[in-house]
């Protein structure tokens, strides 16, 4: 929904058209075909890129928390700054191939990851330097919602 909203993609918080969105790249990875084998298998590459993100972005989240809570934050923060960085530099790397090699869905698919992944770690970075007590993470985990 924050998504939406940052676009400006209204229509898309319609919970049938999301889910219809949703479903069509889900059947695209299923039938689509490249170089004779599923996108699936072709993606794989991307794989373990994503696995790292996934990696040093929960680390960051808990760099995150930990410093809201006034905690030291060192032993996720060294490993996040490590995490991160390595996991970026390969997937700069990998573009750079994927380009020279002209496989143009896995450019856009990790152009597209890279993207997020530099959102969050900016949108973390900013919450870390306004230094408040009381974030969004805060205000998520204390909701009587959950």
């Amino acid at each position: 929904e924050e998504i939406c909203d940052t676009f400006n993609l209204h229509f898309m918080k319609n919970r049938y058209l999301s889910s219809f969105a949703a479903v069509c790249v889900i059947a695209m990875f299923a039938f689509y075909k490249v170089g004779g084998k599923p996108v699936a298998l072709a993606l794989w590459t991307l794989f373990g890129t994503t696995n790292q993100l996934l990696g040093g972005l929960t680390l960051l989240v808990a760099t995150l928390y930990l410093r809201s809570r006034g905690k030291p934050i060192w032993f996720t923060a060294i490993p996040m700054l490590f995490m991160m960085l390595t996991t970026c530099v390969a997937l700069v790397i990998n573009l750079q191939k994927f380009q020279s090699e002209g496989q143009t869905l896995l450019l856009v698919v990790g152009v597209m990851l890279l993207g997020l992944a530099v959102w969050i770690v900016v949108e973390g970075v900013l919450t870390f330097r306004a230094g408040r007590k009381e974030n969004s993470l805060d205000i998520l985990l204390e909701s009587p919602d959950l």
